[in-house]
């Protein structure tokens, strides 16, 4: 592909329930912002029911379509949504994620008069 080092094409969803991925139809669990799936419209809650047109019954046959995907390659996801049908407008695949932020959360085991206690001073999402 053009003399470019070739990078696994990623959507950037997850699914609600990634363990049953042979069992139940692939349910998107989350859409962070700024990745391809947030750009082709696709929610939490949507059912990917095809990719490229290739129906996608379980997880596991739509990792099974996006496996021989790279960066760049456009995809089309169609998804049932309040019980209709929706084809999202194709979008080009991503090399790189950027990571969520990590969760912080800092604990002080005193107060700062000195008396016993805990003070939360920060907590991020």
């Amino acid at each position: 592909r053009e003399g470019r080092t070739l990078r696994r094409g990623r959507m950037g969803f997850s699914l609600k329930e990634p363990g049953e991925q042979y069992l139940v139809p692939p349910t998107v669990g989350a859409v962070p912002p700024d990745t391809p799936a947030a750009k082709a419209g696709l929610k939490p809650g949507d059912v990917v029911t095809a990719v490229n047109g290739a129906p996608t019954p379980h997880a596991s046959r739509m990792g099974h379509l996006f496996g021989p995907l790279y960066e760049g390659d456009a995809v089309a996801l169609t998804v049932r949504r309040d019980d209709k049908e929706l084809t999202l407008p194709p979008v080009p695949l991503v090399g790189t994620l950027a990571a969520p932020p990590a969760a912080y959360l800092a604990v002080l085991t005193a107060q700062p008069d000195g008396n016993p206690g805990v003070a939360v001073r920060h907590a991020f999402p």
